[in-house]
């Protein structure tokens, strides 16, 4: 039953990498689609690096109908990029996104860091986007069992975007 096959991949360095890298994307991209499968790619954030350069450049060169997105909003913002702008203009190819919030480069809970989650909900709003949110928890949650861990994300969540 499963819609989607994600996958990731290491920041490439130079042009000919990068070629390379799309061109194994749009391969497995192909793939998918034969099994009735849509392929995304999960950024991290070496990749939004000197103002997105690289997912830029990446999403330029490979198949818009073949390769997706599951952004991962959290290593964008930790790369300094403006998160809802990237995605005004990507908005048809991110299936989903991961969000997660920082002080300074340790992650927190949502809501307590100094991601402002606002500005993105705004965009998603324009769009009419019905992708994914995603919390993504990458820190120890206090000795708190899973639901307890993160409801305080599933409240900010709720706050923000109204789901």
């Amino acid at each position: 039953g499963a819609k989607r096959l994600i996958l990731s991949g290491a920041s490439v360095r130079t042009t000919g990498s990068l070629n390379r890298k799309a061109a194994a994307l749009n391969a497995a991209g192909k793939l998918c689609k034969g099994l009735g499968l849509q392929l995304a790619y999960h950024n991290h954030d070496k990749e939004f690096l000197a103002g997105g350069e690289e997912i830029e450049s990446m999403l330029r060169i490979t198949d818009g109908e073949l390769l997706h997105l599951v952004m991962d909003a959290g290593h964008a913002w930790l790369a300094k990029a403006d998160v809802p702008a990237f995605f005004r203009r990507h908005a048809g190819r991110i299936d989903g996104m991961h969000l997660r919030d920082f002080q300074g480069a340790v992650q927190v809970p949502l809501g307590e860091g100094v991601n402002d989650l606002k500005p993105l909900a705004a965009a998603i709003a324009a769009k009419g986007w019905s992708g994914w949110l995603i919390n993504e928890e990458e820190r120890l949650n206090d000795g708190r069992p899973g639901d307890a861990a993160v409801e305080p994300a599933r409240k900010h969540v709720r706050k923000i975007f109204g789901v």
